[in-house]
């Protein structure tokens, strides 16, 4: 071929516009993020359209119970609608230090999958400087538990009158047709002084407490149908005022003690927290299901007997305004329906085959945190050795030795109490003493004159002790 015509050809060819590296791409590389369905209406195809977001996985590895924010018992964050900020953030810079240790509570915070029963241990086994906590079983003859609180037990289990004698034929007929009909004619159940104590429910009224308690046991139902159907009816009914009797009773006294009955309310608290200046170190945020508050009512007072005085509730509101804590509330916590009654009786709910240890930790954990608020109440008073001494004054009044509560788990109610080691503030919690059930009437009647006797015995006096505080 000619050279000529060689170049000729070569010459003809056209130069390329784009560079060596820019080849175009017949076929774009496959995607490596997995095809999403078209959506109504479809989504713009424009390459310039950013991707949408991945959502955030919450972070798990972060310990959160001292939170505010955090629901202990739910076990997970109470969700908001709107962003919140960094938790130091919405952290107040003059929230006030727990007043039972100036320690760092983060560095003795339990783990949020620890169970009860370790948590229980790790209380136990604290140095004695920072407090810490145990529970014992209820011995009278345990050194450690106040000779008061060992006195009420001893009264609690001796044998008392269930019901008035003027009822005996009335509940004699009532069961006569039972099989249970001849424990209903033993002596013993009926007494004139048993009215002394308070309200004593009506047969028909102790049968149907009996038929709900067997319903919710038959088809396990949880907490709340027990509360609602069994034991707030049935705590309401314990608390009834007896008016039938005026002026003074056998001892010279104003009013007596089933009359004072009127002056306690049952409230359901099942969302009380704990305000974390009282929260005793190492303990997690626990709530209990009732409490038995002292409200004062000034219309059952016999006022020709009893002299004149400033309404015993405005007593209570005005110690309330006094306290030196940014919370005014006369108790560890700042629900709205305790702040001006002073917790005379705590009482924690479970079903028959819930957690013992659960509900262990959470009373241990209540009445730790009561404790610390009696002491900023009346910090400079003595801790008496008998919560109904004769000595005491009301220019002079002396702590309570113990707190009450009740453990109630499914048909079975059992008093709990807690007091403090002689030395020291450790916290003991005395677990615990039968008292009655739900499962037949005589358990229902038991129940209702056990805690009538507990009010009459520990709750008056301790309701007596604020309002000397009060003036």
């Amino acid at each position: 071929m000619d050279t000529a015509a060689v170049h000729h050809w070569l010459s003809s060819i056209p130069t390329p516009t784009k560079t060596r590296h820019q080849h175009p791409q017949q076929h774009p590389p496959p995607s490596k993020k997995r095809a999403r369905g078209l959506v109504s209406p479809p989504m713009s195809t424009d390459r310039d359209s950013s991707p949408p977001k991945r959502r955030r996985q919450a972070d798990n590895s972060v310990d959160n119970r001292d939170d505010p924010f955090y629901d202990d018992q739910a076990g997970a964050f109470q969700e908001e609608a709107t962003p919140r900020p960094a938790r130091s953030l919405r952290l107040s810079a003059n929230d006030a230090p727990s007043i039972a240790s100036s320690a760092s509570s983060a560095s003795h915070t339990t783990s949020r999958s620890s169970s009860p029963r370790k948590q229980l241990a790790g209380l136990r086994t604290l140095p004695a400087a920072q407090g810490g906590a145990e529970v014992c079983t209820l011995d009278i003859e345990d050194d450690r538990m106040p000779a008061d609180l060992a006195d009420l037990v001893l009264a609690l289990q001796s044998r008392s009158p269930l019901l008035c004698d003027s009822m005996r034929d009335q509940v004699q007929a009532h069961y006569r047709d039972t099989r249970a009909a001849r424990q209903w004619r033993d002596p013993s159940l009926f007494a004139p002084e048993r009215r002394s104590l308070g309200h004593t429910p009506q047969p028909a009224f102790a049968d149907d407490i009996v038929r709900q308690a067997r319903e919710c046991d038959r088809y396990m139902l949880d907490e709340a149908a027990w509360s609602s159907m069994v034991y707030y009816p049935l705590l309401r009914e314990i608390f009834a005022a007896t008016r039938s009797s005026q002026g003074k009773n056998d001892n010279g006294d104003a009013t007596t003690s089933a009359q004072l009955l009127a002056d306690f309310a049952v409230v359901p608290c099942s969302s009380a927290s704990i305000i974390p200046r009282y929260r005793m170190l190492a303990t997690p945020f626990k709530k209990v299901d009732f409490a038995v508050a002292y409200h004062p009512r000034e219309e059952h007072i016999n006022r020709e007997a009893a002299p004149p005085s400033a309404p015993r509730h405005d007593k209570l509101k005005t110690l309330m305004q006094s306290t030196p804590s940014p919370d005014q509330s006369l108790n560890h916590t700042s629900y709205p329906g305790l702040c001006d009654r002073p917790v005379v009786l705590s009482i924690e709910v479970k079903r028959t085959n819930d957690s013992a240890d659960t509900a262990k930790l959470q009373l241990l954990t209540w009445l730790s945190a009561q404790w610390n608020k009696m002491d900023e109440l009346c910090p400079d008073a003595l801790e008496s050795s008998s919560l109904s001494s004769s000595s005491s004054s009301p220019a002079e009044p002396t702590k309570p030795t113990y707190l009450l509560a009740l453990l109630i788990q499914g048909h079975d109610w059992s008093l709990v109490a807690s007091s403090r080691e002689p030395k020291g503030k450790r916290v003991i919690l005395w677990h615990k003493l039968p008292i009655g059930d739900t499962q037949t009437a005589m358990g229902v009647y038991k129940i209702v004159q056990q805690v009538q006797q507990l009010a009459s015995i520990a709750m008056v006096p301790y309701c007596r002790w604020f309002q000397a505080l009060g003036g």
